[in-house]
């Protein structure tokens, strides 16, 4: 049992560098943020927050004992889920996701708690693996089924947010569907990524460490999926992409790579 059920973060005043060490450090253990309305838009388009479970400051006194218990429930069910299982040899998944991001951090957590069933990442493993898959997850949804652009973030407002909830309302948008395929072992964890988007052309991604685009959001999804997995893998058409996490042998590291389709 672990010390802690849940951590409640005060957002912004702690976040960044400072959750990210609470996360690896406290793997698996639950993240309730607390909002003041004027932040909330800040806080949906915060690197390490996005997409987590959150309250306002106004709801404290109704939702903050019942969102609190639901956090710590939805963690502990899904430990008992897999610690009453047999061992098996691999797990696969499929999933056909919509355009909700707010599901894609559980659905993430079920595939972790299944990468470590199998020894396939350590705890600080976990937050880069979840980082990756969130960001390619959640770059299918708004990028490729909404055709939501990210330079809509550079705007300082929430122009970006409102798109995405604008998008999530058409049903010319609304009806596309994200698939996700997992394939989990102790040898690797491959996590296949298909948006219903147009694609889009991969070489043209803009390099996020450039002097030009480091104030910029564009491409630093790309750039963590690189960072965090062994692998990066896109289709020609550019709405698929396929992650691969190796478990190398203890004290044998791995290159990340990353590959694109021949544009010739």
């Amino acid at each position: 049992m672990s010390p802690v059920d849940a951590f409640l973060i005060d957002f912004p005043s702690i976040c960044g560098d400072s959750v990210a060490g609470v996360r690896v450090t406290q793997s698996g253990v639950p993240i309730l943020y607390l909002v003041d309305e004027s932040e909330e838009s800040a806080f949906h388009q915060d690197g390490v927050s996005k997409h987590q479970p959150y309250i306002l400051y106004s709801q404290v006194a109704q939702r903050l004992k019942p969102s609190v218990v639901e956090v710590v429930g939805q963690r502990q069910a899904t430990s008992e889920e897999f610690s009453s299982m047999p061992m098996a040899r691999e797990n696969r998944f499929e999933f056909d996701l919509d355009n909700d991001k707010s599901r894609v951090t559980p659905t993430v957590e079920m595939l972790l708690d299944s990468c470590e069933s199998f020894g396939l990442c350590s705890t600080a493993d976990r937050f880069r693996l979840s980082i990756a898959l969130e960001e390619a997850i959640v770059n299918a949804i708004v990028h490729g089924n909404l055709e939501v652009s990210s330079e809509l973030r550079e705007l300082g407002d929430d122009s970006y947010e409102q798109a995405i909830a604008e998008r999530q309302q058409n049903p010319q948008y609304a009806r596309r569907r994200v698939k996700l395929s997992c394939q989990i072992s102790e040898q690797e964890g491959m996590f296949l990524i298909r948006d219903q988007g147009p694609g889009f052309d991969v070489s043209r991604i803009p390099d996020p460490t450039d002097d030009d685009y480091l104030d910029r959001p564009c491409g630093r999804g790309l750039m963590l999926m690189r960072s965090f997995m062994d692998e990066v893998r896109f289709n020609d058409k550019g709405n698929e992409v396929t992650l691969i996490k190796r478990n190398a042998p203890v004290g044998v590291g791995s290159d990340p790579c990353f590959s694109i389709p021949n544009m010739d």
